[in-house]
């Protein structure tokens, strides 16, 4: 079970994190933003893929960066497009990630009682309340008001029926838990990154243009998984899990080999880095190549 409590100062999280730690014997965390130097998007993808199979609590985590990012800092370094490719890592962890979000003037009082806050201006402040407000999304988050009669027992159900029947990926893998395509590329372009093996996970180079693509093509995110086929830290390739998403798309020649060997039934797309270098304004054709297997 992996809980991420998001929300404004003066919004209760650090008392419902005590509850559900408590309750559910997760183990509590809280860090800090990434320096400039890092992209909040490795930074945070290399803590959650750690905590993959663990039982863990985290008070605020990556949507600090999309908050406070803009007020306090030089700007949203995910922005949506960012924030995207990182809820394909929620989803395949099984994360429940919850919005603290009462009124407005509970939180004010709260934050006003004399405790440390990271923002102190009152205006500011407001400027971070409007903006988790602005960024709840129902599709993926549980909003909890601690006013309301049964918003803790609510919330108490989703993570016991979540910790019971919620689908996750193996480890290798990003995306829908129950997508009906998984496509594979051949393999992270930095080993030296601190996700190497996460695969299309950034918002550049050839992860943004398959993005496009499947966009153009139709692929909605519950339905689509990502996997690379060789391991940089296991050294070798994968098994591509077809009993798991039946329908394999392999992008490149190196994923169509690979399926090859282990007799996977798959179609075939050319891998987008290929596809961008040398037909980058004709993304159309790209689309309509993966559309085929749709």
């Amino acid at each position: 079970m992996i809980v991420i409590l998001e929300g404004p100062d003066g919004s209760g999280k650090t008392t419902l994190a005590q509850q559900l730690c408590k309750r559910y014997q997760l183990e509590y965390r809280h860090d800090g933003p990434p320096t400039y130097a890092c992209h909040p998007l490795e930074y945070y993808g290399a803590m959650l893929q750690a905590d993959r199979g663990q039982r863990v609590l985290w008070d605020r985590f990556a949507m600090g960066e999309r908050v406070y990012g803009p007020i306090l800092r030089t700007g949203d370094r995910f922005g949506d497009e960012g924030w995207r490719i990182m809820n394909r890592l929620f989803s395949a962890a099984g994360a429940t990630q919850v919005m603290c979000l009462p009124d407005y003037e509970f939180c004010r009082k709260a934050w006003a009682s004399g405790r440390e806050e990271l923002v102190q201006d009152e205006v500011k402040f407001r400027q971070t309340y409007d903006r988790y407000r602005e960024l709840y999304d129902p599709r993926t988050m549980f909003c909890y008001d601690h006013a309301s009669p049964t918003g803790l027992l609510d919330l108490y159900g989703l993570l016991e029926l979540t910790d019971e029947m919620r689908p996750t990926l193996p480890i290798d893998l990003v995306g829908s838990p129950v997508a009906r395509y998984l496509l594979v590329g051949d393999r992270g372009s930095n080993p030296k990154a601190l996700n190497p093996d996460l695969p299309f996970f950034s918002t550049s180079g050839s992860s943004r243009y398959l993005t496009r693509a499947l966009d153009l093509a139709g692929f909605k995110e519950t339905e689509i998984a990502f996997m690379n086929c060789y391991s940089h830290a296991l050294e070798n390739f994968l098994d591509i899990p077809w009993e798991l998403i039946p329908n394999v798309i392999a992008l490149g020649n190196i994923a169509q080999k690979v399926c090859e060997m282990q007799g996977v039934n798959h179609g075939f797309a050319p891998h987008p880095q290929y596809w961008r270098r040398f037909h980058y304004n004709d993304v159309e054709s790209y689309a309509q190549q993966l559309k085929r297997y749709r």
